[in-house]
């Protein structure tokens, strides 16, 4: 990539994005965001209504995307990045990940092991109580599965969650928390056959997860 104009920013860039195959975002510290806005090789320096640093980012499609950071920002765009705005969310804990499962349904992660569930396009919020483990500097992951359930993946351990209460007879310590490694990558859901795909740095890790009626 190349930086149209002098554009790289001041402060570092440490995460990147992936929107679609010619446009990509890089952002990190004290609101640094640089995207392939009008060509896929140069990257633009952009302007956003924060100077804390963002942590994550995700897209609901071609052009509606929200991008999250340090003391509960939020910020939205709904032109494929161009402009940007604040979404307000009362809480000023750190933000680690974040992913969308459309316009309309959103799911936050802070370091405080606060888990938030957005409906209505960020109108509306729930706050899901957790034992996630406190995490205010290592790297985080949520994706939801469908509608009703999402992992998180924080500190070597995935996490099963529910956006509402489903019955269930299986124990706790087989069906929402699993100890895998402290180099877990990423999380990539598969609607269509109600899985996930999980990457960990090690080769050959043995991981169980169980759905409601008790299989694995």
């Amino acid at each position: 990539f190349f930086f149209r104009d002098g554009a790289r920013p001041e402060a570092s860039l440490n995460r990147c994005y992936a929107v679609t195959s010619g446009l990509y975002f890089a952002f990190g510290f004290n609101g640094s965001l640089c995207g392939t806005l009008d060509t896929s090789s140069v990257l633009q320096r952009i302007t956003v209504p924060t100077s804390v640093s963002l942590n994550a980012m995700s897209f609901a499609d071609s052009t509606f995307g929200i991008c999250v950071g340090d003391s509960g920002v939020i910020i939205q765009t709904i032109d494929a990045g161009r402009t940007w705005k604040h979404v307000a969310i009362n809480t000023k804990n750190k933000f680690m990940s974040v992913h969308l499962l459309n316009r309309q349904s959103w799911l936050l992660v802070t370091g405080n092991r606060e888990v938030y569930i957005a409906e209505n396009g960020g109108s509306t919020w729930f706050t899901l109580g957790s034992e996630l483990p406190s995490n205010r500097s290592d790297r985080s992951d949520c994706r939801f599965i469908n509608e009703n359930e999402f992992l998180i993946a924080t500190r070597g351990i995935v996490y099963r969650g529910y956006r509402e209460v489903i019955p269930s007879s299986i124990p706790d310590s087989t069906s929402f928390r699993h100890s895998v490694t402290t180099s877990l990558l990423s999380i990539s859901p598969n609607p269509s056959l109600n899985s996930a795909t999980i990457t960990v740095a090690d080769r050959s890790p043995v991981l169980w997860l169980y759905d409601r009626s008790e299989e694995r």
